[in-house]
């Protein structure tokens, strides 16, 4: 613990420690003063883990040193120096430049998904910085929007250059490994194959998808799951981003030989860039500004956020009262951002080594993901990955800020649409799903089948369930997961499915409900029990808070024999729950499942 009576003290016989700006695990941030230029600093004080072996903790100092001095080679104007680094009390403290901004991420949370036009902007200066960077010989890899600084200018300042291996977990630091946030760690760096600038360049994808989305490309509410699906699985689609998709789609390549280099993507930001206008009077924005920076490149002004007393979703800085923003080694709870052990060692080209043999604690880790890929039941999907973020995916407009003041749910469990009893004319024989079977003949789904209303038609799936959905609602296939959503509106209904049911749905959800609710902000449970439907099933019922509002969520699970089973994902504004009543009654007595 830092003593606070420290303030006052002059390191180097230069630096003198006026505050603590923000503090985190590994390190607190100092306002400070530095004596002979007479101009204000950032001092980042490194603590070294107690319980590390010496020889760890050594290793740690030394890679300090080493890399902030190697971000200390090369100045740019997207990049928050580092002017010096000094030791004392046998640990070091990195002198850097004090910038007054907001984060990436206190924006993101503040008002929601930005304009691809303007995240185009703050791209195109995070990748010269990157590019001025990797000409200098150093990689940042723990580029993420809470590394990413917006000043009141319009100029945007990438922080954190080589201290990301100071950012995370101590349980997690070995010799030879590099913490980085799991959400914006790039596919090789997770299966230790090295990583080189192409890393980075899949860091900003990540950074930017999450800027236009509200969400990271890759976020299953944890580390694990995140983990697995950077490695296994292509990106959710970029509902949003519009003219900025090309350049997301080329940034998030899994293979880094197919990735884009930066002269593509600068091409692809400049195109979305100029395809894009900036709307007035758009919400949660003020009047555009430009500014010159880097090359001409214009960047919209954001207006700063209010400060906040804590770290925001995605790892924030801490914020100042004066809204100074300052890359601190944030306390983050949410383990979609939190740190992970990696593959380290740069070499002189600035490119990681290749270690042949994964981490052991990476290696375990990644041996649980894909494990619990293979066996895990009919709640496979993560409950609310797809509207979690700060606002429905199925909106096209950025949302204003802060979280709705719409009044929590309090519904008893008979506000529900009552379950709905249909079982199967025979039991379920399916085969095992598998990828190829989401794209091979359907199978023939069980011939009884609830009336199809009005304005409904019955969706045939591949698979071989069906169901009665409105006539215009879109349908959207992501790997295992077939989703519904009404045009226009925050409304959506998913259908995923397994062959290896859990035997107990309500005990699975309970378990489930353990494991993830930390995910949710302000959730709040409405209840968890059995149904009578099918050969058995729970609910799980439950709302959330989002920054557009309070979202409400009945998921339900559903067994309809030894070698299938369903999950049946409702999620709709809290306020819009009691109209859609018929809409989940009509999904569930015409839901058929596979045969």
């Amino acid at each position: 613990m830092t003593d606070p009576t420290m303030a006052g003290r002059l390191l180097a016989s230069r630096y003198r420690l006026v505050g603590v700006l923000g503090r985190g695990g590994m390190g607190v941030v100092w306002q400070a003063r530095d004596e002979l230029l007479g101009r204000s600093v950032a001092v980042k004080e490194v603590l070294l883990p107690p319980e590390l072996p010496d020889e760890e903790r050594e290793i740690l100092r030394r890679r300090t040193l080493r890399e902030a001095r190697s971000a200390g080679r090369f100045s740019h104007p997207n990049v928050v120096t580092v002017y010096d680094v000094v030791e004392a009390d046998g640990r070091p403290w990195i002198v850097m430049e004090l910038v007054r901004s907001t984060t990436l991420a206190q924006a993101i949370r503040e008002y929601g998904p930005l304009p691809p036009g303007e995240v185009a902007r703050i791209g195109l200066q995070v990748l010269a910085a990157l590019h001025a960077a990797h000409r200098a010989g150093v990689l940042h890899r723990d580029v993420k929007p809470s590394n990413v600084l917006l000043t009141g200018d319009g100029r945007v300042v990438l922080t954190d250059f080589g201290i990301a291996t100071l950012e995370g977990d101590p349980s997690l630091t070995t010799s030879g490994t590099l913490l980085g946030s799991p959400a914006f760690i790039a596919p090789e760096r997770v299966q230790g194959r090295g990583a080189g600038v192409e890393s980075d360049l899949w860091s900003l994808g990540a950074t930017l998808y999450t800027a236009v989305e509200g969400r990271p490309p890759y976020d299953r509410g944890s580390t694990l799951p995140t983990l697995a699906a950077a490695v296994t699985e292509e990106p959710d689609p970029a509902r949003l981003a519009g003219p900025l998709g090309p350049a997301l789609d080329g940034l998030l390549r899994k293979d880094p030989t197919d990735r884009i280099d930066v002269w593509e993507a600068r091409r692809l930001l400049h195109q979305a860039e100029t395809a894009s206008e900036v709307p007035s009077g758009s919400q949660g924005s003020e009047a555009v500004d430009t500014s010159k920076v880097d090359s001409g490149q214009r960047t919209r002004m954001l207006p700063i956020p209010p400060v906040v007393s804590q770290p925001g979703q995605y790892g924030d800085a801490q914020p100042t009262g004066d809204g100074t923003a300052v890359a601190t080694p944030a306390d983050s709870t949410s383990s979609a951002d939190g740190p992970v052990a990696e593959p380290d060692s740069a070499s002189s080209d600035g490119r990681e080594s290749s270690n042949g043999n994964l981490p052991k604690v990476v290696g375990a880790m990644l041996a649980c993901v894909l494990l619990a890929v293979a066996v895990i039941g009919w709640a496979l999907f993560r409950p609310g990955d797809d509207d979690q973020g700060s606002q429905p995916e199925s909106t096209g407009s950025p949302q204003t800020s802060g979280v709705s003041n719409a009044p929590r749910s309090t519904a008893a469990p008979s506000s529900t649409p009552p379950p709905t009893k249909r079982r199967p004319s025979s039991p379920a024989t399916s085969r095992p799903a598998s990828p190829s079977s989401r794209t091979t003949a359907p199978e023939s789904p069980a011939t009884e089948r609830g009336p199809v209303p009005a304005g409904f038609e019955r969706h045939m799936d591949p698979t071989g369930f069906s169901l009665a959905v409105p006539a215009d609602w879109t349908v959207e296939r992501r790997g295992e997961r077939v989703y519904f959503r009404e045009p226009g509106s925050a409304r959506f209904l998913l259908i995923d499915q397994t062959n290896q049911p859990k035997p107990d749905p309500v005990a699975d959800w309970r378990q489930q409900e353990a494991a993830r609710k930390d995910g949710y902000a302000d959730y709040q449970r409405i209840r968890i029990e059995p149904v009578d439907y099918f050969e058995k099933a729970a609910d799980w019922e439950f709302t959330y808070a989002t920054p557009s509002g309070r979202r409400h969520v009945l998921n339900r699970g559903v067994v309809t024999s030894d070698n299938r089973a369903y999950g049946i994902y409702w999620s709709t504004p809290d306020t819009q729950w009691a109209e859609s009543r018929s809409l989940y009654q009509t999904f569930t007595e015409t839901f058929q499942p596979a045969s």
